[in-house]
């Protein structure tokens, strides 16, 4: 990806260079099911849908990787902006310090499609995780009215995403996910 894509579409470095191609021949089934739902949310744009897939895993375990080569794939069909954020930026950039924040929350808000990564934050402290449980409620809810799907990663599955955050937040995305799949099996 060049230069100038990268400040368009906020990849980190070390995420910019996978594609779907990577993971083609994969010979665990998961992974396998796992590109056909991405197929189906990118090519039949069920993002624009408000529709999410969730690839969930231990440490080490491809998700992310997997996870921005659909984000990669979707950026070269469609040639919009998009974010690859975590639980930890949003709140950062919801709370802001300064002005630049707001307009990068806002931003990220209203990305199209987004690569949500490591949903499931355990660095943070119970207060934290009811504060991030509001915020990725009021997050998903203001994306689900909009139309706006991605793709989201987690240490988790979204039982334990609800019994962390709340079994509101669980129990929204679970309507907006088309595809879950445990990246655990992959190892």
């Amino acid at each position: 990806m060049n230069k100038s894509l990268q400040t368009v579409f906020f990849i980190p470095p070390e995420y910019q260079d996978y594609r779907i191609k990577d993971f083609l021949g994969a010979k665990k089934k998961v992974v396998v099911d796992a590109l056909e739902c991405v197929s189906k949310l990118i090519n039949d744009h069920m993002w624009s849908e408000g529709k999410y897939v969730f690839v969930y895993g231990q440490y080490r375990t491809i998700k992310t990787s997997f996870a921005s080569a659909a984000l990669n794939a979707w950026i070269n069909i469609n040639n919009k902006y998009t974010y690859f954020t975590s639980p930890k930026h949003l709140l950062d950039h919801k709370f802001p310090n300064d002005e630049d924040f707001i307009s990068h929350y806002d931003a990220i808000m209203n990305s199209p499609f987004l690569l949500i990564d490591d949903l499931y934050a355990t660095n943070m402290s119970n207060k934290t995780d009811m504060l991030m449980g509001n915020v990725l409620e009021d997050f998903f809810r203001y994306r689900s009215g909009n139309n706006f799907g991605g793709i989201i990663t987690s240490k988790h599955s979204l039982d334990k995403i609800g019994q962390k955050y709340g079994q509101s937040l669980s129990s929204l995305l679970k309507t907006k996910i088309i595809g879950e799949f445990n990246f655990d099996q992959v190892l």
